[in-house]
Protein backbone atom coordinates (compact mmCIF):
# COMPACT_ATOMS: atom_id res chain seq x y z
CA UNK A 1 0.00 0.00 0.00
CA UNK A 2 3.07 2.28 -0.05
CA UNK A 3 2.08 4.48 -3.05
CA UNK A 4 -1.42 4.91 -1.63
CA UNK A 5 -0.12 5.91 1.81
CA UNK A 6 2.45 8.27 0.24
CA UNK A 7 -0.29 10.01 -1.76
CA UNK A 8 -2.69 10.20 1.18
CA UNK A 9 0.02 11.66 3.42
CA UNK A 10 0.83 14.32 0.80
CA UNK A 11 4.41 13.06 0.43
CA UNK A 12 4.31 12.62 -3.38
CA UNK A 13 2.52 14.45 -6.16
CA UNK A 14 -0.72 12.88 -7.38
CA UNK A 15 0.77 12.57 -10.86
CA UNK A 16 3.93 10.76 -9.71
CA UNK A 17 3.15 7.74 -7.50
CA UNK A 18 5.76 5.02 -7.82
CA UNK A 19 5.60 1.27 -7.87
CA UNK A 20 8.14 -0.22 -5.48
CA UNK A 21 10.06 -3.02 -7.16
CA UNK A 22 13.01 -3.60 -4.86
CA UNK A 23 13.91 -6.15 -2.23
CA UNK A 24 15.32 -5.33 1.19
CA UNK A 25 18.82 -5.10 -0.27
CA UNK A 26 17.82 -2.49 -2.86
CA UNK A 27 17.85 -4.97 -5.76
CA UNK A 28 15.22 -4.18 -8.37
CA UNK A 29 12.97 -6.99 -9.56
CA UNK A 30 9.62 -6.68 -11.24
CA UNK A 31 7.41 -6.96 -14.24
CA UNK A 32 8.48 -3.76 -15.99
CA UNK A 33 11.98 -4.93 -16.78
CA UNK A 34 14.61 -7.53 -16.17
CA UNK A 35 16.16 -7.88 -12.74
CA UNK A 36 18.21 -4.78 -12.03
CA UNK A 37 16.71 -2.65 -14.81
CA UNK A 38 15.19 0.65 -13.84
CA UNK A 39 13.05 0.91 -16.94
CA UNK A 40 10.63 3.72 -16.07
CA UNK A 41 11.78 6.04 -13.30
CA UNK A 42 8.23 7.32 -12.78
CA UNK A 43 7.15 3.80 -11.79
CA UNK A 44 10.16 2.66 -9.78
CA UNK A 45 11.39 3.74 -6.37
CA UNK A 46 14.65 2.73 -4.77
CA UNK A 47 14.49 1.32 -1.28
CA UNK A 48 16.27 4.36 0.22
CA UNK A 49 13.65 6.70 -1.27
CA UNK A 50 10.79 4.62 0.11
CA UNK A 51 12.44 4.47 3.52
CA UNK A 52 12.95 8.26 3.54
CA UNK A 53 9.25 8.75 2.73
CA UNK A 54 8.28 6.36 5.52
CA UNK A 55 10.38 8.37 7.99
CA UNK A 56 8.70 11.61 6.85
CA UNK A 57 5.26 10.03 7.21
CA UNK A 58 6.17 8.82 10.72
CA UNK A 59 5.12 5.91 12.89
CA UNK A 60 1.82 7.36 14.14
CA UNK A 61 0.57 8.31 10.67
CA UNK A 62 1.74 4.97 9.25
CA UNK A 63 -0.10 3.03 11.98
CA UNK A 64 -3.23 5.07 11.36
CA UNK A 65 -3.03 4.53 7.59
CA UNK A 66 -2.52 0.76 7.86
CA UNK A 67 -5.43 0.49 10.30
CA UNK A 68 -7.71 2.56 8.00
CA UNK A 69 -6.73 0.29 5.12
CA UNK A 70 -7.29 -2.83 7.26
CA UNK A 71 -3.96 -4.00 5.83
CA UNK A 72 -2.80 -7.30 7.29
CA UNK A 73 -1.92 -7.12 10.96
CA UNK A 74 -1.28 -3.34 10.55
CA UNK A 75 1.78 -3.54 12.81
CA UNK A 76 4.73 -1.15 12.63
CA UNK A 77 7.91 -1.59 14.65
CA UNK A 78 9.81 1.16 16.42
CA UNK A 79 11.69 1.65 13.15
CA UNK A 80 9.23 3.02 10.59
CA UNK A 81 11.57 2.52 7.64
CA UNK A 82 11.76 -1.27 7.45
CA UNK A 83 8.67 -2.77 9.13
CA UNK A 84 7.40 -4.12 5.78
CA UNK A 85 10.76 -5.76 5.05
CA UNK A 86 11.64 -7.44 8.34
CA UNK A 87 8.36 -7.24 10.26
CA UNK A 88 6.29 -7.00 12.19
CA UNK A 89 3.91 -6.20 9.27
CA UNK A 90 2.40 -9.41 7.88
CA UNK A 91 -0.44 -10.02 5.43
CA UNK A 92 -1.94 -13.32 4.31
CA UNK A 93 -2.97 -14.10 0.75
CA UNK A 94 -6.67 -13.86 1.71
CA UNK A 95 -6.14 -10.50 3.44
CA UNK A 96 -4.30 -9.30 0.34
CA UNK A 97 -7.18 -10.38 -1.92
CA UNK A 98 -9.73 -8.54 0.24
CA UNK A 99 -7.53 -5.40 0.29
CA UNK A 100 -7.02 -5.48 -3.49
CA UNK A 101 -10.74 -6.00 -4.18
CA UNK A 102 -11.56 -2.93 -2.09
CA UNK A 103 -8.83 -0.91 -3.86
CA UNK A 104 -10.12 -2.04 -7.29
CA UNK A 105 -13.64 -0.91 -6.31
CA UNK A 106 -12.44 2.39 -4.83
CA UNK A 107 -13.92 1.27 -1.51
CA UNK A 108 -10.98 2.03 0.79
CA UNK A 109 -11.24 4.77 3.41
CA UNK A 110 -8.77 6.90 1.42
CA UNK A 111 -9.11 9.73 -1.09
CA UNK A 112 -10.84 8.34 -4.23
CA UNK A 113 -8.40 10.22 -6.49
CA UNK A 114 -5.45 8.57 -4.74
CA UNK A 115 -7.04 5.15 -5.15
CA UNK A 116 -7.59 5.86 -8.86
CA UNK A 117 -3.94 6.88 -9.27
CA UNK A 118 -2.74 3.63 -7.68
CA UNK A 119 -5.16 1.59 -9.81
CA UNK A 120 -3.72 3.27 -12.90
CA UNK A 121 -0.18 2.62 -11.66
CA UNK A 122 -0.95 -1.07 -11.14
CA UNK A 123 -2.36 -1.59 -14.65
CA UNK A 124 0.02 -3.90 -16.52
CA UNK A 125 -1.89 -5.40 -19.45
CA UNK A 126 -5.14 -5.44 -21.42
CA UNK A 127 -6.22 -8.32 -23.65
CA UNK A 128 -9.66 -8.55 -25.29
CA UNK A 129 -11.21 -6.15 -22.78
CA UNK A 130 -9.69 -7.90 -19.77
CA UNK A 131 -7.71 -5.39 -17.70
CA UNK A 132 -4.92 -6.84 -15.55
CA UNK A 133 -3.62 -4.87 -12.54
CA UNK A 134 -0.76 -6.51 -10.66
CA UNK A 135 2.41 -6.15 -8.64
CA UNK A 136 5.22 -8.51 -7.73
CA UNK A 137 6.93 -8.70 -4.38
CA UNK A 138 9.74 -10.54 -2.68
CA UNK A 139 10.54 -11.02 0.99
CA UNK A 140 14.10 -12.26 1.40
CA UNK A 141 14.07 -12.44 5.20
CA UNK A 142 12.54 -15.94 5.27
CA UNK A 143 13.94 -19.38 4.53
CA UNK A 144 13.01 -19.98 1.81
CA UNK A 145 12.30 -16.47 0.52
CA UNK A 146 8.68 -15.69 -0.34
CA UNK A 147 7.70 -14.27 -3.70
CA UNK A 148 4.29 -13.03 -4.67
CA UNK A 149 2.23 -11.71 -7.53
CA UNK A 150 -0.98 -9.98 -6.47
CA UNK A 151 -3.62 -7.96 -8.26
CA UNK A 152 -6.98 -8.11 -9.95
CA UNK A 153 -8.61 -8.51 -13.35
CA UNK A 154 -11.55 -6.44 -14.54
CA UNK A 155 -13.73 -7.57 -17.43
CA UNK A 156 -17.19 -6.18 -18.17
CA UNK A 157 -18.74 -5.80 -14.71
CA UNK A 158 -16.69 -8.57 -13.10
CA UNK A 159 -13.75 -8.26 -10.76
CA UNK A 160 -11.37 -11.09 -9.83
CA UNK A 161 -8.75 -10.32 -7.16
CA UNK A 162 -5.87 -12.76 -6.71
CA UNK A 163 -2.75 -13.41 -4.66
CA UNK A 164 -0.08 -15.94 -5.55
CA UNK A 165 2.65 -16.73 -3.00
CA UNK A 166 5.54 -19.03 -3.98
CA UNK A 167 8.82 -20.12 -2.41
CA UNK A 168 11.87 -18.42 -3.89
CA UNK A 169 14.93 -20.62 -3.51
CA UNK A 170 17.08 -18.83 -6.12
CA UNK A 171 16.70 -15.56 -7.99
CA UNK A 172 15.80 -17.40 -11.19
CA UNK A 173 12.56 -18.44 -9.39
CA UNK A 174 11.41 -14.81 -9.39
CA UNK A 175 10.15 -14.86 -12.98
CA UNK A 176 7.92 -17.82 -12.08
CA UNK A 177 5.60 -15.53 -10.12
CA UNK A 178 4.00 -13.93 -13.18
CA UNK A 179 4.32 -17.01 -15.40
CA UNK A 180 2.52 -19.26 -12.90
CA UNK A 181 0.04 -16.52 -12.03
CA UNK A 182 -0.90 -15.84 -15.64
CA UNK A 183 -1.28 -19.58 -16.27
CA UNK A 184 -3.63 -19.85 -13.27
CA UNK A 185 -5.68 -16.86 -14.44
CA UNK A 186 -5.93 -18.34 -17.94
CA UNK A 187 -6.93 -21.79 -16.60
CA UNK A 188 -9.66 -20.16 -14.51
CA UNK A 189 -10.91 -18.23 -17.56
CA UNK A 190 -10.18 -14.90 -15.85
CA UNK A 191 -7.48 -13.50 -18.18
CA UNK A 192 -6.69 -14.72 -21.71
CA UNK A 193 -3.48 -16.68 -22.21
CA UNK A 194 -0.78 -14.82 -24.19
Amino acid sequence: PAPLIELQAGQVAHEKPRLVLVDMHGRCFGDIGKAGDLVDSDRVALLGDVQALARRIGIDAMLEALARLDYGNAEVAESVDDFWLVGPLRISAMQQVRFLARLAQGALDFNPDHQAAVRQLAHVDTVDGHHLHAKTGWASTYDPDIGWWVGWVEHDDRLHAFALHIDIRQTSDLERRTRIGRACLAAAGVFPAP
